[in-house]
């Protein structure tokens, strides 16, 4: 009986798989820089880093030293903004007062300079008849917020009286009045 020679079966990959291995080995090999990412569909993603392609031809220090170079022209410098200077210390009878009719004008919510309190809701602004619009105060007993001139009060008020704005005419009662130290500030 004559004897048959086995032959040898091999298992083919497809040309889609021989192609995207192809792909990867070629984009290895141009761009050493690059990250290279499958998607969850099946598609390569290749990313560079636009740094690497200027950086690369000056080599590894050299580059490193380069970016140290340009940080530093291009750098902007970010300084703390100085503490708030202290002008004047007076004592003030400290009122609380909120944006109702009786307690206001036709339009509670506009103060006299044209802020709105009731679109911004801050409880930082004050009214004051001894002092410009826009002055800011702070009062050392009620914390450290800086309170800002917005408003002014009845005439009959003169100098060392300061109303403060709060939100609820119940908040305002709570306040009451006080007698307070108020640094202005510049």
């Amino acid at each position: 009986m004559p004897t048959q020679k086995k032959t040898k079966t091999t298992k083919r990959t497809p040309v889609k798989a021989r192609q995207k291995a192809s792909v990867k080995k070629t984009v290895g090999k141009r761009c050493p820089v690059s990250t290279r990412k499958r998607t969850p569909g099946g598609v390569l993603q290749v990313r560079t880093r636009w740094v690497d392609y200027f950086f690369a031809p000056l080599g590894g220090m050299l580059g490193v030293a380069a970016i140290f170079v340009l940080i530093s022209i291009f750098a902007i410098r970010i300084e703390p903004l100085p503490p708030d200077v202290v002008v004047d210390t007076v004592m003030v009878v400290a009122t609380a007062y909120s944006s109702t009719p009786d307690q206001t004008d036709a339009t509670p919510c506009i103060t006299a300079d044209g802020f709105d309190l009731c679109e911004h809701g801050q409880e930082t602004v004050i009214a004051a008849n001894f002092l410009s619009f826009g002055t800011r105060v702070r009062f050392p007993e009620l914390g450290n917020n800086v309170y800002t001139v917005h408003d002014r009060m009845n005439s009959r008020y003169g100098n060392g009286r300061v109303d403060i704005w709060l939100k609820t005419r119940d908040d305002a009662r709570i306040f009451g009045a006080k007698t307070l130290t108020m640094e202005i500030l510049d």
